[in-house]
């Protein structure tokens, strides 16, 4: 597992920093889609949990944390 930033830009401009340990940037994606469909589910901060509609997100980038 690596650690990876994944950076989430919504329409309104509102964008979260986070970092999600992954296997692979394609597993760190699929983490971030909850149960419900067409929703993402993040923590971005302790004890936190935001659900995001889908089609109000205008980015996601993921990339590897340097260790």
């Amino acid at each position: 597992m690596k650690n990876y930033g994944v950076s989430i830009v919504l329409e309104n401009e509102e964008s979260y920093e986070l970092e999600i340990q992954g296997s692979s940037e394609e597993h760190v994606l699929s983490k971030l889609f909850s149960q419900i469909s067409g929703v993402i589910k993040i923590n971005p901060y302790d004890d936190v949990v935001v659900f995001i509609n889908f089609d109000k997100v205008l980015k996601i980038q993921i990339q590897p944390i340097a260790e």
